[in-house]
C-alpha cells in the first residue's frame, strides 16, 4: 500500500508512477476506485491525517420542530466507540411560510452530545428574528473562534450523538421546515 501526502483538493492521482499497481492507497477515508484517487473540491477531505471533515444533513419537519423541547431530533449520529463528534459549523435554513408563534424568553436552539440532557456542545440559536418570521431565514453558528463563544476547548463525549433541543418549552404554532446542516469531524477520545 502507498502513502499519499500532500495532495491537494481538487487534484487527480492516477497513473503507474503514484498509483500501486492492486489500485490502493492509504489516504484515511478517501476511496480508490480502479486505480484513481480524485478528490473534488467540495469534499472537505484531508489527505495524509485522521481528521475529515464531514457533512450531515437533517430536515425537522414542522410537527418535529412543535415538540423538540420534549423530542431533541439528532443531527449528527453517533460515530462508534472510541470516536467524537467534533462540531464545526451549523447551517439553518427556515423557508418561507407560516411564523412560529408562542416563542418565550429562553427558547433558543441548542445543540447538544447525547440527548435533551447532553453538555451543550455549539452556540445557542436565537430563535426570536428566526422562527417567528414569514420570510425565509438562514442562520449560522461558527461553533469555535464565532462571535459568544467563551472557549476554543470542548471536552468530547465518545460514541454519542449530537441531537437539537428547544430550550425551555416547546413552540405553539408554524409550518416550515426547519433544514440542519451540520460540518463536523470525528476524532479519536483515546490515543
Amino acid at each position: 500500500m502507498a502513502k499519499v501526502t500532500g495532495l491537494k483538493v481538487g487534484s487527480t492521482l492516477s497513473g503507474t508512477d503514484t498509483t500501486p499497481t492492486d489500485g490502493t492507497l492509504e489516504t484515511s477515508g478517501a476511496a480508490v476506485i480502479g486505480g484513481t484517487l480524485t478528490v473534488p473540491a467540495a469534499s472537505g477531505i484531508l489527505l495524509g491525517t485522521d481528521i475529515i471533515t464531514k457533512v450531515q444533513d437533517t430536515t425537522i419537519t414542522s410537527a418535529q420542530l412543535l415538540a423538540l423541547n420534549a423530542t431533541p431530533k439528532t443531527v449528527v449520529t453517533a460515530p462508534g466507540a472510541g470516536l467524537a463528534v467534533i462540531p464545526i459549523c451549523i447551517v439553518l435554513t427556515k423557508a418561507a411560510g407560516t411564523a412560529y408563534g408562542g416563542i418565550a424568553a429562553g427558547e433558543d436552539l441548542a445543540f447538544k452530545f447525547t440527548d435533551g440532557s447532553g453538555a451543550e456542545c455549539a452556540p445557542q440559536v436565537e430563535t426570536t428574528g428566526f422562527l417567528d418570521q414569514t420570510t425565509a431565514q438562514v442562520r449560522v453558528v461558527n461553533v469555535y473562534g464565532g462571535a459568544g463563544v467563551a472557549t476554543a476547548t470542548i471536552t468530547p463525549v465518545a460514541n454519542a450523538a449530537v441531537v437539537i433541543q428547544l430550550l425551555v418549552g416547546e413552540i405553539t404554532t408554524g409550518d416550515s421546515d426547519l433544514k440542519v446542516r451540520v460540518y463536523y469531524r470525528v476524532v479519536p477520545t483515546v490515543l
